[in-house]
């Protein structure tokens, strides 16, 4: 599924709103990078590739603005390491 991810730094994380349900990765911003760490996709939605959009959207926004990730969040670790290896 594709979704429609959206970065609100207001609230320093990227979200994706469908069908009234919010899903999002928070992060913290460092002074040369961003801290992934935490990422949330309500239970119907599990399994649908909508936190795969969420970090790939921290990712891209990260290499764009030539940022350091650490990947706190457990499943942005895991996702990471998968996709480097």
């Amino acid at each position: 599924m594709n979704y429609n991810v959206i970065h609100n730094p207001h609230k320093n994380r990227f979200e994706v709103i469908t069908g009234g349900l919010t899903g999002y990765v928070e992060y913290v911003p460092l002074d040369e990078g961003i801290d992934i760490v935490h990422t949330m996709v309500p239970p119907p939605l599990r399994g649908s590739g909508m936190a795969q959009a969420l970090v790939e959207a921290a990712i891209q926004y990260a290499h764009e603005h030539k940022l350091r990730i650490i990947p706190s969040c457990s499943f942005a670790s895991v996702y990471m390491q998968r996709r480097s290896g």
